[in-house]
């Protein structure tokens, strides 16, 4: 039988960790020692030349307002590039979260050069870590649990995006740090005819294993305006699950038991009951 994550009380019995409604009152995620993004809920990260971002933007979801990002056509963008991103957020080990959103975009966008029309896209992962040196949520065997919407899910109305990571723990995170250590924060030129005597300095410093830091970023990556509200992360109530890909297509979740599998890039359902399929 087919186990859909609405059946595992995921949304009824689930406790809400953190909401962003761009709202006056609301929690702010923003780095605490930013003077740039001081008036900000959240970081405003890789922004791009003639982007404009707007957190006041009165055609919300619900409420007052919304995040409007318009984004330059001149860059299209890769998936860490424009990305909101929401700090502090308390994850614990051994547990099952879900982050939802709500998101109105065009579907395609054209590039200033010209050129056939490109779905717009949108990502999102839970992550640990810092700038330079963070890594979506991963399963004991490194699967990276990161979402990529980028097949026509944008219609111009505002949709509902959800997914669900689990933290298997700091220690199978650093399990992997070696793979996502190597970012070059700058190269110091000793002589400039002898590359073998430069100095590399890396973002990592010191660090030999990821900071025990938490946080929620979307990235509206490509060109256009995107509008965002409404963004969700509640805590599941099962202690993890199990992922098994059906024939049909669906994923199906068995609770408390950690997960063992699951393919990065899910294009995830929509709906309000919350299914996952690919």
């Amino acid at each position: 039988m087919l186990l859909g994550l609405a059946g595992l009380g995921l949304t009824a019995q689930a406790q809400v960790i953190a909401t962003l409604g761009f709202e006056d009152g609301d929690q702010f995620y923003h780095h605490k020692d930013s003077a740039q993004f001081a008036d900000f809920y959240g970081d405003h990260i890789n922004l791009q030349p003639g982007d404009v971002w707007n957190e006041k933007c009165e055609e919300a979801y619900s409420g007052t307002y919304a995040l409007e990002a318009n984004n330059s056509n001149t860059v299209q963008g890769s998936q860490w590039f424009r990305g909101l991103k929401l700090r502090y957020l308390p994850i614990e080990e051994g547990k099952s979260y879900r982050v939802s959103f709500w998101v109105k975009a065009n579907k395609t966008f054209t590039m200033a050069d010209g050129g056939d029309p490109i779905n717009t896209a949108i990502k999102s992962s839970l992550s640990i870590g810092r700038e330079n040196l963070e890594v979506p949520l991963m399963s004991q065997s490194g699967t990276q649990y990161y979402y990529d919407w980028k097949d026509g899910i944008m219609t111009g109305d505002w949709r509902r995006l959800s997914f669900v990571a689990y933290n298997s723990g700091k220690a199978v995170q650093d399990k992997f740090f070696d793979q996502f250590d190597d970012n070059i924060k700058d190269i110091i030129v000793n002589d400039p005819n002898d590359p073998s005597k430069n100095d590399t300095i890396w973002w990592k410093g010191d660090d030999t294993s990821f900071p025990n830091t938490y946080f929620l970023t979307i990235n509206m990556y490509n060109p256009g305006r995107y509008l965002l509200d409404d963004i969700k992360i509640e805590e599941a109530t099962m202690a993890g699950c199990t992922y098994i890909m059906m024939l049909s297509g669906w994923i199906s979740a068995i609770p408390r038991m950690p997960p063992s599998w699951l393919p990065p890039a899910l294009t995830l359902s929509v709906c309000t009951c919350c299914p996952i399929r690919m």
